[in-house]
């Protein structure tokens, strides 16, 4: 069964800021009041984990530079989809060395 903090990771990294289609983005989700709400829900319940602390400041960062057009849409999109990848995957691989270590 997967712990509470595996099932918020997965949830956090479920969450969109953009929407692709086809490779295409097509919607900016910085400007969705709802998203906006759960990424301050998920941060106000997890304050304790760096990993959601740090993916929240890069979403508002990347939001902020898009707002002021500092920055195009589908460069944002690169560097959130990096940054997610990257922690789902640090997340996966210590997931399966606590299970490895259980059955050693």
């Amino acid at each position: 069964m997967a712990s509470k903090k595996t099932l918020l990771i997965a949830l956090f990294c479920s969450l969109p800021l953009f929407a692709q289609a086809n490779g295409q983005v097509n919607e900016n989700f910085c400007l969705d009041q709802n998203n906006q709400k759960e990424f301050a829900d998920l941060l106000a319940k997890n304050l304790a984990d760096t990993r959601i602390v740090q993916l929240v400041a890069l979403r508002q960062g990347l939001c902020e530079l898009l707002g002021n057009q500092q920055l195009p849409l589908a460069t944002a999109v690169d560097i959130w989809a990096h940054e997610r990848q990257k922690i789902l995957l640090e997340r996966t691989k210590k997931r399966l060395n606590r299970l490895k270590q259980k059955t050693d």
